[in-house]
């Protein structure tokens, strides 16, 4: 016997109301993933996306497209405005008043770290 089969042998073992309502959140469970599968399917493509991660029957990483000519990103105190250009990317990034200076700081051959800088007490 397969899983399935013994899934549905469980399943009929349960009284009526149960099965019923778990064929209904499985029917609730397909018209999710049908509409967000129709969502994504349906934007267009541009220089700013968004991935996702979706948990549905499954964790799904989901790609959606931003329609905009520049986007800010802020978090923890810094703000960084992103700005498509037709030879690269033109990024710009402050510190909100109360953080005061940021720092862009190297990870990697291809990564960086922008964030606020953090002074010694003065004694």
């Amino acid at each position: 016997m397969t899983v399935r089969q013994q899934d549905q042998a469980a399943l009929e073992r349960l009284p009526k109301w149960a099965q019923d309502h778990i064929n209904n959140l499985s029917s609730a469970l397909k018209v999710s993933e049908k509409a967000l599968k129709d969502y994504t399917d349906s934007t267009t493509p541009s220089p700013f996306e968004v991935l996702d991660i979706v948990c549905l029957t499954k964790t799904t990483p989901v790609r959606r497209y931003v329609q905009a000519s520049s986007m800010i990103v802020r978090a923890g105190g810094v703000r960084v405005d992103v700005y498509p250009q037709d030879d690269g990317i033109n990024i710009l990034f402050e510190g909100d008043r109360k953080v005061g200076d940021v720092a862009l700081v190297p990870q990697a051959g291809n990564s960086i770290n922008i964030r606020r800088v953090t002074y010694p007490e003065k004694k």
